[in-house]
């Protein structure tokens, strides 16, 4: 099950679902996007840098695309859940940074939100694997603003993908300066609405963007022209420069409350509420890309 897409900022955590030994893991293979190399240069290791955990009774739980170098565990280890077992990546079958969680039982995939028994074709089952209020968190269609940063030219989304506009210092003598972000399932309809100010609260940019079709990934981008007023110095991403991202949905006005703010160090996004439009603020630190 594809867990929520995150970007890779120092070290979103991946932790253990459930108490158990961690049997097995993998670690090594680049970060990356499948779809630029091919699936055939990863497809004997679909799930990446990942690590398995067993939880006896033929139990166990597996954890894909993991950050390479980020494993904390070694085979054998006891985990606690909540333990730490890496960090969130982009290896293997992966297109974009997330986790893919999960279960089997004696060799065989369960799907946690049927559990092992199945009552009906689709939905889920009597008896899911997660506990009430993780289930409630998991249902609709995720969409979350999962990526951002500033660039010193117009961002192409193949580039941005493969690691490119990582920036944490714009030039003066840039000609452009760009604030880009990525999202996770928009639906048509949906409006997006970036507005980039700088210090002293001075806006630099402001656009909103009506997405015209429904899509798993949707990279928008806003910016300015040199002008004669451009401070004639280095912009870093500690500078005060802030940048709100508003996603409202389709036939919802407005944009609702902020739901989240940036720290030098702190997760500021989370996936947004698809029955309430929402914004979030992000205030630049001490690097230009953050987590969800």
């Amino acid at each position: 099950m594809p867990g929520k897409g995150a970007a890779v900022c120092g070290s979103l955590p991946v932790v253990a679902a459930a108490a158990g030994t961690v049997l097995r893991l993998r670690d090594g293979m680049l970060d990356g996007d499948v779809s630029l190399v091919g699936r055939d240069a990863v497809m004997s290791k679909g799930c990446g840098n990942s690590v398995a955990v067993g939880h006896g009774g033929g139990w166990e739980t597996f954890y894909c695309h993991l950050r390479r170098g980020s494993l904390t565990v070694r085979p054998g280890q006891r985990v606690e859940k909540g333990d730490r077992l890496g960090s969130v990546g982009s290896s293997g079958l992966a297109e974009f940074p997330h986790v893919h969680l999960g279960v089997r039982l004696n060799g065989k995939i369960v799907d946690p939100f049927v559990g092992v028994k199945r009552s009906a074709d689709c939905g889920a089952g009597p008896s899911p694997l997660w506990d009430p209020r993780t289930l409630g968190m998991l249902k609709g269609t995720p969409t979350a603003l999962y990526d951002a940063g500033f660039a010193p030219v117009e961002v192409n989304p193949i580039a941005l993908r493969r690691g490119f506009y990582r920036d944490t210092k714009l030039s003066a003598k840039a000609p452009l300066l760009v604030f880009w972000v990525d999202a996770f399932w928009v639906e048509q309809g949906d409006r997006l609405t970036l507005t980039f100010t700088g210090p002293k609260d001075r806006r630099i940019a402001a656009k909103t963007f009506t997405v015209d079709k429904t899509q798993a990934r949707h990279m928008r981008f806003v910016g300015k022209r040199k002008t004669v007023d451009w401070h004639d110095r280095l912009h870093h991403v500690d500078d005060g420069l802030v940048m709100m991202v508003c996603l409202a949905p389709a036939g919802v006005g407005g944009h609702g409350p902020r739901v989240g703010r940036q720290g030098p160090q702190a997760p500021v996004l989370a996936p947004v509420d698809k029955n309430a439009p929402g914004c979030v603020v992000i205030q630049s630190g001490h690097r230009s890309r953050f987590a969800a």
